[in-house]
């Protein structure tokens, strides 16, 4: 019996290891696979550009962040249908005739044919004009620590004539979206608001 019970804690000793470092292996992959899938999407996403508008800043675990909103973040259809809040949807991304992203269409389910297409879901629909309003999964936009001045950032959103101009640039592929960069009157944000 002592035997036994030895061999018991043993078990249970390398039971505690094995999940232990299998919990380790989790944590260590789950950041590895985010970088990788962000740099997939910086390599073979299609860059759209969005007209923006900063709406605040805040702060999380990942930083300071700029919160935004975007004029093309709608969609009127032709058919008589409805859309449930919430709803997941898939839409195609094309540049209009000034350069600028905006949703083509919508579809209900993932089109292998056109890799242009953003996985998001429904924010609002009117039904009297048939309007779907969506939220993007790109309106938030990182900044690097120390790269710009906190006071500086305060004009994006305290402005008093018209709202500074904002571009985000985006890169698109299969459903994901990354947000890479931003643009204030056709300059990075980084350059034009930088802490020198």
């Amino acid at each position: 019996t002592g035997s036994s019970k030895t061999a018991n804690a043993m078990n249970s000793d390398s039971l505690r290891r094995y999940a232990l470092l299998s919990l380790a292996a989790i944590q260590l992959a789950l950041p590895l696979w985010m970088i990788r899938d962000h740099l997939h999407l910086l390599d073979t996403g299609a860059e759209f550009r969005f007209h923006a508008q900063a709406v605040s800043s805040g702060s999380s675990i990942s930083g300071k962040y700029i919160q935004l909103s975007f004029y093309a973040d709608s969609f009127r259809t032709v058919e008589d249908s409805s859309w449930r809040e919430g709803e997941t949807v898939y839409l195609v991304i094309e540049n209009d005739a000034t350069g600028f992203g905006k949703i083509a269409s919508v579809l209900r389910s993932p089109s292998n044919s056109i890799p242009s297409y953003l996985k998001t879901n429904v924010r609002l629909f009117l039904k009297p004009g048939n309007l779907i309003y969506f939220n993007f999964p790109f309106d938030k936009y990182f900044l690097e620590e120390n790269k710009v001045r906190e006071e500086k950032l305060q004009s994006l959103w305290s402005w008093t004539d018209a709202p500074p101009e904002l571009t985000a640039i985006v890169r698109i592929h299969n459903g994901k979206a990354l947000l890479s960069g931003l643009l204030v009157e056709g300059k990075p944000i980084e350059e034009r608001f930088s802490q020198e």
